[in-house]
């Protein structure tokens, strides 16, 4: 009998594989999903750890050296740059692709390089940033939506003609006051979970289904709601609102993320929000999510992409020539200096102007 040989070697970068949060986890996820298929996912991450080694014991094999890997891979599917660029010095005839999850860390900004054919967008709001803030042709993106492991996060039962328990269901620290006194006023139960309570869930399909109501975002949101509970957006950034079956495309085209969370967190607003509940209507968004969001059709969506690139690739391979030149670019670009003063801004734009001056009254003073 002949063996099949296995599918695609795929290389994905990220820098972090500890804690359980955003693209960590979609790594998680797409690894075993691809493993599953009989392909054959590496993950090469800086820093390890209790992610890490939950896929480790899945055989899913993991490094923090590029050295270690001893097989070539077929595709470099790159999340952050400095990790995404490692991987194409290290391997110089794999063509890659880069995903973009966020719309201002500095480490979500693509590095522009020949070998990187396709940049796609988990939301509209990316998009936009590709290819209005970073220099990358519209024709050479993709958006491919979060998604969710339908296997894991099962329906709940039918939810109760108003809500009765809520759960905040994020990995970020903000002021929660607000959303507090909301459920307090309409007599809901309100619970914390997920890292910034402190005890993070390894296994939150197994509790979500205990809330009728979530307060989350993105990737959190999309899971609560393919579990069956209604969905408030709402997180450090500030509030969207109620999921509703009128607003579900919308929310979904940004992720649930950063460019909805445009209303500040107002108790006022967040009770208004949760008084729009409707069980029935839930119910619909629910399945909804469990028709068009399956981690089944995103891994399928990114296989026949990682073949569109590796054929692109091996008829147009690219040379030293370009390639010596963007490399000194990137270096140019993300040097320490660079980043230093990438972070400061970042810093700075969060801090209320007057404590700005405040701050420079006091430096100058003798």
């Amino acid at each position: 009998m002949t063996l099949q040989p296995p599918g695609l070697t795929i290389l994905i970068t990220n820098n972090s594989m500890t804690v359980r949060s955003g693209t960590i986890m979609y790594v998680k996820d797409l690894a075993l999903r691809f493993l599953a298929l009989g392909h054959r996912p590496i993950v090469y991450s800086p820093q390890l750890g209790a992610v890490a080694d939950e896929l480790l014991q899945r055989t899913v094999p993991v490094v923090d050296d590029l050295a270690k890997i001893g097989v070539v891979p077929d595709v470099i599917h790159g999340h952050h740059h400095p990790q995404t660029m490692m991987a194409l010095a290290h391997f110089p005839h794999t063509p890659a692709i880069f995903v973009s999850h966020d719309w201002s860390a500095w480490q979500d900004v693509p590095p522009l390089f020949p070998r990187i054919l396709r940049y796609c967008a988990v939301d509209q709001t990316c998009l936009d940033k590709l290819i209005a803030m970073n220099g990358v042709a519209e024709n050479q993106t993709r958006v491919l939506y979060n998604a969710v492991d339908l296997n894991r996060f099962q329906p709940r039962g039918a939810l109760p003609p108003r809500p009765q328990r809520a759960a905040i269901f994020t990995n970020y620290r903000y002021d929660i006051g607000p959303v507090r006194a909301a459920c307090a006023r309409l007599g809901i139960a309100l619970d914390e979970i997920g890292g910034a309570s402190g005890a993070q869930l390894s296994a939150p399909e197994n509790t979500l289904g205990q809330y009728d109501l979530v307060f989350a975002k993105a990737r959190a949101a999309l899971e609560a709601m393919a579990v069956g509970c209604a969905v408030v957006v709402c997180d450090f950034r500030g509030v969207a609102g109620l999921v509703r079956t009128e607003n579900f495309d919308a929310l979904r085209r940004l992720n649930f993320g950063a460019r909805s969370l445009q209303k500040p967190h107002d108790t006022d607003y967040i009770a208004a929000e949760i008084g729009r509940y409707n069980a029935v209507d839930a119910a619909q968004i629910s399945e909804s999510v469990r028709q068009t969001a399956s981690l089944d059709a995103l891994a399928t969506d990114f296989i026949e992409l990682y073949n569109e690139v590796i054929e692109q690739h091996r008829q147009c391979p690219t040379d030293a020539d370009t390639e010596g030149p963007a490399m000194a670019r990137y270096l140019r670009d993300w040097g320490y200096t660079r980043r230093w003063q990438w972070e400061r801004e970042q810093v700075f734009r969060r801090i209320p102007r007057p404590l700005i001056r405040l701050a420079k009254r006091l430096l100058i003073r003798d």
